[in-house]
């Protein structure tokens, strides 16, 4: 039997749906609702997967590799998320800073050297985070200004920070870990491969401490991150003032580090500025020494004459690379050489007596030679006296 709708044609009309009709509307009615049903359970369970895969499972199942991370103090939760993320230990930075929200931890999260596995799962890296769960015993070592990477890798093992020097020598000396500096990866292609050590004069000399254990790239990460601090936006500004990168500034900082006392240091850049601008060499011993590997102040004809890409006696303009560890007194002083000394035409100088590290400043070759001259006895028995 029909059922009839009144009006349900638009003229007033009844209207008459069989029964088969309504029974076919059912079934379709039926199909979209478990159809939507189903679509709202995958929905649902994909969010839960994304969020399980997320907030419970490591970035990695098969890598357990040690991974050093360094928290440092004051740092926040999202800084913390960032620097987790960019170590691959993490799979969502806002997942994690999600975590740590929900149970409260976001106080709690300490500073430290850590050492994580990507086969830990968010959960873990946090708990022990706000465990501090770090490498505990601190150390403290000092770096010198005018450090060589020799002279800081034998003083780091002496003093039992590191094991031995082999491997602080050989990060040092490739640097390819830490091209996301970019005064490191804007060292010129060129140059990299005559370098003895391709970080020697970014190992920023100053006092840090470090947790019992730490590796050597974690101890150079430090040090490069303070050079960062140190070389200001300010220190840039002024070397395109002066038309000089980043690394003729620390090479020619480091030259001045080693030729002279801080009292002199602006006045022997004034020096290295002139020659570099009259196209003379630069003839610095320091070079030779570093080159050869060598401390006696008397230098030899044949150790001026060598042939080293850092023997500034040899080749003009700036030596392949840094000659040491140069501090902010000797940066600056690259930057800003002695404005009397730099107008007056000062070109050379040499040493007094080496015990005291004096300086003597002349204008003109002749005067030059003649104060090596009077002064190179001092020299001699300086060298003999130490056994050099």
């Amino acid at each position: 039997m029909p059922i009839v709708i009144n009006g349900a044609n638009g003229d007033g009309a009844p209207e008459e749906l069989s029964r088969e009709y309504l029974i076919e509307r059912g079934k379709h009615k039926l199909v979209v609702f478990v159809i939507s049903l189903l679509i709202v359970l995958c929905i649902c369970s994909t969010v839960a997967t994304v969020i399980n895969w997320a907030l419970f499972e490591p970035a990695s199942f098969f890598d357990n590799s040690n991974i050093e991370v360094t928290i440092e103090k004051s740092s926040s939760v999202s800084t913390i998320a960032q620097t987790l993320y960019d170590k691959g230990l993490i799979r969502s930075k806002t997942v994690f800073q999600l975590m740590v929200a929900f149970y409260n931890q976001g106080a709690s999260l300490k500073a430290g050297d850590y050492i994580f596995q990507k086969t830990m799962t968010p959960r873990e890296i946090m708990y022990k985070l706000a465990a501090g769960e770090s490498m505990q015993d601190v150390l403290t070592f000092t770096s010198i200004e005018g450090y060589t990477m020799e002279d800081e890798a034998n003083s780091l093992a002496k003093t039992k920070v590191i094991p031995n020097t082999d491997t602080f020598l050989s990060i040092a000396r490739d640097g390819a870990d830490f091209l996301d500096y970019g005064f490191i990866s804007a060292i010129p292609e060129a140059s990299r491969a005559k370098r003895k050590y391709l970080l020697e004069g970014y190992v920023f000399p100053d006092t840090y401490e470090i947790y019992v254990g730490a590796s050597e790239a974690t101890i150079i990460s430090k040090q490069l991150a303070q050079f960062n601090k140190v070389f200001t936006n300010d220190y840039y500004a002024r070397a395109e003032e002066l038309d000089m990168t980043v690394d003729q500034v620390v090479t020619l900082a480091s030259i001045i580090q080693k030729e002279a006392k801080p009292a002199d240091f602006r006045k022997v850049s004034a020096v290295l500025h002139n020659r570099l601008d009259k196209g003379m060499k630069l003839e610095s011993c320091a070079t030779v020494q570093y080159a050869l590997g060598i401390k006696r102040f008397n230098l030899t004809s044949t150790d001026i004459h060598s042939d080293s890409p850092y023997n500034t006696y040899r080749y003009a303009g700036y030596p392949v690379g840094p000659i040491c560890n140069p501090g902010k007194d000797a940066i600056e002083a690259a930057l800003y050489p002695d404005e009397d000394y730099l107008k007056g035409g000062y070109k050379y100088f040499c040493n007094k007596d080496p015990k005291d590290g004096e300086l003597v400043f002349s204008k003109t070759l002749d005067e030059h030679q003649q104060n090596v001259e009077k002064y190179r006895p001092l020299w001699e028995a300086y060298d003999t006296e130490h056994g050099y």
